[in-house]
């Protein structure tokens, strides 16, 4: 296994299946043994925990930003823009625009994803579509000491 093939493997997971909606190559990159956060197996399993994002963001574009691999793991550093125009969550389409961040580690086995997690701005998330207040931290007590 080359050091760099699991790296560009995940870089072909976000910009050719991902961003080009080819799920066909999902088989390619996620392996059998595969488990979701939700328990979903498989690069079907993959596909469904992913689909409802694609699904209430149908012009979702993900860039990876960095990639840092280290043994059988690789991590990235993603961002992605994309405009609620369907359901998400039970969250009616706002029809707004969305940037959010994110960081993700894979884990591989035989050159194929079988583990992920990942972590993104759900705060700044429900923010932009308007779930959640802009203004939710309270300002800082103004000081009486004189």
């Amino acid at each position: 296994m080359s050091t760099n093939q699991n790296k560009e493997t995940t870089r072909k997971l976000y910009e050719h299946c991902l961003n080009k909606r080819n799920y066909e190559l999902l088989k390619e990159i996620i392996s059998d043994e595969y488990t979701g956060a939700n328990g979903e197996k498989g690069p079907a399993g993959f596909e469904q925990g992913i689909k409802p994002l694609i699904l209430a963001f149908p012009d979702i574009q993900w860039k990876v930003d960095d990639l840092v691999q280290e043994g059988d793991k690789v991590v990235i550093q993603h961002s992605w823009t994309g405009t609620h125009t369907g359901v998400f969550r039970g969250i009616s389409a706002s029809n707004k625009a969305v940037h959010d961040t994110g960081v993700g580690i894979f884990q591989f086995n035989d050159n194929k994803i079988i583990s992920a997690w990942v972590q993104t701005d759900r705060l700044g998330f429900l923010q932009q579509i308007g779930v959640i207040p802009t203004d939710v931290t309270p300002a800082p007590p103004k000081n009486n000491f004189n």
